[in-house]
């Protein structure tokens, strides 16, 4: 495991009481990459929602059969042979044609805006990395797109990149800090460690997550694919 002063993953997440949408990509005490997404909820429709996980996807889907909301349902993960994606909204899906294509990470994010519903402005986070056959992980990418300061109509890419990464050594993005009621919007990755397996911490996270907000949290090997995929659930009707 890599020498770090960086905080917990755990630890540091556990102290935002609402986190809102969150993405983390690292490697686990044992090297193992992962990555996690969770949702949160304030609303009684925001609650509403389950991870739909697919063979190279994730969708997030309405659980009430109510009208379909894009800020609310989308496609949170993509991944392939090459290339991961995950994030909060619909810039997934575009992202992840262009770097496909063989689009730099850093330009394909350059026109994605923030969420639009003001007065929050909600960061648009999302996390990237290039993958091998063999499991590797390199190029990895986290980057929020949030409100330029003083000028509110135009978005700038927040992006933090790691060549690669060693064991027990993460980048997560949260959209919100502050609390539930005065959510603060953050889309500004963080350096954490992780020193335990991939599946205790999203265990853990799940737990540190409020109960009255949390929706739903996935956590897969990537090597592995969504195969592996763990998922934590709000109970139905909760």
């Amino acid at each position: 495991m890599a020498n770090s002063s960086a905080p917990g993953l755990v630890d540091v997440l556990s102290e935002r009481d609402y986190p809102g949408r969150g993405v983390v990509l690292g490697r686990d005490v044992s090297g193992t990459g992962f990555a996690l997404y969770w949702l949160t909820g304030r609303s009684a429709a925001s609650r509403e929602r389950f991870l739909d996980v697919q063979a190279e996807a994730v969708e997030v889907k309405d659980a009430s059969g109510g009208p379909l909301d894009a800020l609310r349902h989308y496609t949170a993960v993509r991944q392939s042979v090459a290339h991961l994606v995950v994030g909060n909204g619909d810039q997934v899906t575009p992202l992840f044609e262009r770097v496909t294509a063989g689009t730099p990470f850093e330009a394909a994010v350059r026109d994605i805006a923030f969420e639009p519903d003001p007065p929050i402005f909600t960061p648009r986070i999302t996390a990237y990395a290039s993958l091998s056959e063999e499991g590797g992980m390199t190029d990895v990418c986290v980057s929020g797109a949030v409100p330029v300061p003083g000028w509110p109509a135009q978005a700038q890419q927040r992006t933090v990149h790691a060549s690669a990464l060693e064991s027990g050594q993460s980048l997560a993005i949260t959209t919100y800090t502050g609390d539930a009621t005065t959510p603060a919007p953050s889309g500004i990755a963080l350096n954490a460690s992780v020193d335990e397996a991939w599946q205790t911490v999203a265990e853990k996270l799940w737990t540190a997550l409020n109960p009255e907000y949390r929706v739903a949290l996935i956590g897969f090997d990537i090597a592995q694919g969504l195969g592996t995929a763990v998922v934590h659930a709000r109970p139905a009707g909760d």
